[in-house]
């Protein structure tokens, strides 16, 4: 009776082994793996205060792949890239692009794999604001007076970002207007040439214009 179990065991295991081969074989066939690339934001993790990372890509590429059912409902939300800058200290630096990702899915390829970028010290000052009128007001119509508030704003970030700006610029348009008027103003930030410096905090963030129109002036 045992040897007669034992025989018939050997072929039960082996029936069982090869169906579980055969619906492994079975389901990768049917649905094979696929492959998706998602462009995430590209953070950077661990700065030291007071210093803010300068040229950094904003976003990098993931390439993953994965089952067909993994991949449909992944989101970039899902897929993380990041550079951690512990322990680096101001001036010029190149660090690896690491990527994050929901178990089942297998990395194939970031870009940039590496990025080099800079830590700057983070530094502030105080400029004037200086209003800009643009256009022209209505026929008959001038500009009396304008005042702004506040009449100074702060200027955050990369010492060398922040030292490039020159002026803070309130544009003021006109556009046929013939009448007092109030407005909330952006400033802008420009260098010794003119050109838009871009990449800083500005506090307050919103100038308060008022402008008085006379009658029978000349623009």
């Amino acid at each position: 009776m045992g040897n007669m179990l034992n025989k018939n065991l050997f072929p039960k295991i082996l029936a069982v082994s090869l169906a579980f081969v055969l619906w492994i074989y079975v389901t990768i066939e049917q649905s094979p793996p696929v492959e998706t690339t998602l462009t995430v934001p590209l953070e950077v993790r661990n700065v030291t205060t007071p210093l803010v990372a300068v040229d950094v890509p904003e976003t990098a590429k993931v390439k993953l792949r994965g089952s067909r059912s993994v991949i449909a409902g992944l989101s970039t939300q899902d897929v993380k890239c990041y550079v951690d800058v512990r322990g680096l200290t101001e001036g010029r630096h190149s660090a690896k692009v690491v990527a994050q990702m929901p178990p089942g899915l297998e990395l194939l390829e970031v870009s940039p794999d590496k990025i080099q970028f800079k830590l700057d010290a983070a530094v502030n000052k105080k400029l004037p604001a200086q209003v800009k009128l643009i256009g022209t007001a209505a026929s008959g119509t001038a500009v009396a007076k304008v005042s702004v508030s506040p009449e100074q704003v702060t200027v955050e970030g990369p010492r060398d970002i922040v030292d490039s700006v020159d002026k803070v610029i309130v544009p003021v348009y006109l556009n046929g207007k013939n009448s007092d008027f109030a407005v909330a103003v952006a400033p802008v930030l420009q260098d010794k040439g003119g050109g838009a410096v871009e990449g800083l905090i500005v506090y307050p963030d919103k100038i308060n214009v008022n402008a008085n129109l006379a009658k029978g002036l000349s623009q």
